[in-house]
This record gives C-alpha cells, structure tokens and sequence, in this order.
C-alpha cells in the first residue's frame, strides 16, 4: 500500500479546516470546490476564512480568480505593513531588497515568502524620497535578482534616482534558480549587480 505525501495530508488537512470552519455558509454554496478552499487556506488567516467563503460563492470566482484576489489582498497587507515599520529620518546610503513576486511554488513562491511578495507596481510606488536628504546626494543599492534584473531601471527612476551601474554577489556555491542554477564567479563580479544615485 503506498502512503501519500506528507504535502498532501497536509494540503487537505488544510481544506476541511476551512470547510469546518465555513459550515454555516457551505450550506447554501454551489460554487466553491475543494481547490477553493485549499487556497484559502495557503493564502489567508483562518479568521477570514468565512469572508473568503462568502465572497467566492457570490462572485462565483474561478481558483485562478480567487488565487490572484488572495494574493493582491496579501499585496496590499504587506506594502501597509512595511510602510508601518519603516524607519524614520534621512540617510545617505539606502539598502532596498523588495519582497519580488515569484511565478514558480517553490523556494521564494514558498508559503513563508508569498505573504510578503509585491507586484512591480507596488514596489515602484513605494515612497523611497520620504528616506532622501534635501540636501545632497543619496546612494541606492537595490537587491535584485536575474528574474527581475530587466525591470529594476524603471524602478529605479521612479524612486527619483538614476542608474549607475551593477554589482555581483559572488556566491562559492551553485543556487537553485529557476530556470539555471546561477553561480556568478570572481571574473564576472566587475561587471554586474544595481547601484543608484539621486545626484
């Protein structure tokens, strides 16, 4: 007798305690269907669960549908959250390594990450001048990784800064990647990686 994966215990495991914990509403449902609730479940707190429910149902959202109004909420929690936190006052030097948004389900698409990632659009109105003196010139480093690396100029401008130029992160050991297994060497670390300045 073969076992099923762990994820899958775990998957549905997850579906019927939405299903539980909606029983009031899933009388009157005809729409919503296991994979419905297993991306509640993924991409929401178990308190809207029910809200999840009731908006599936009436809108009659398709998964894909209901997967993209999921993560969009998740979007939106996650730029008020960092606008929260943010640091106050003015800074010479900015550091920036934006939460990107990943169309794989594995490593940076993990459940751990997706409630933090941002689409282009969000991370490009982010209001990075709030950090830049008045008066003189402001460094931007701004972390990026491959899948991203044609989209970050416009970014970078947004914010109010002009593109420089590139740095690499050399790495000692191959990484997994997405489509190659990136390993950036000593001879390749002159010429890459993004670098900005507001003068």
């Amino acid at each position: 007798m073969r076992c099923a994966d762990k994820r899958t215990v775990s998957s549905w495991r997850r579906v019927m305690e939405v299903m539980d914990g909606s029983s009031g509403l899933l009388k009157e449902t005809q729409h919503i269907q296991p994979t419905h609730a297993r991306e509640i479940a993924r991409h929401s707190t178990r308190e809207t669960w029910p809200a999840w429910v009731e908006r599936c149902e009436a809108e009659q959202l398709t998964v894909a549908e209901l997967r993209g109004a999921l993560l969009s909420k998740q979007t939106e929690q996650a730029a008020a959250e960092a606008q929260a936190t943010a640091p106050e006052g003015k800074y010479r030097t900015i550091v920036v390594d934006p939460p990107w948004s990943y169309g794989n389900k594995s490593g940076r698409h993990s459940p751990d990450y997706a409630h933090r990632m941002m689409d282009l659009d969000t991370v490009a109105v982010f209001d990075l001048q709030r950090w830049v003196p008045d008066d003189g010139p402001c460094h931007l480093y701004l972390w990026v990784t491959d899948a991203y690396a044609g989209d970050v100029y416009p970014i970078v401008r947004a914010w109010g800064f002009e593109p420089k130029t590139w740095l690499i992160w050399v790495k000692d050991r191959i990484g997994m990647g997405n489509y190659f297994r990136h390993q950036h060497g000593p001879a390749s670390s002159r010429s890459r990686g993004a670098f900005g300045s507001s003068a």
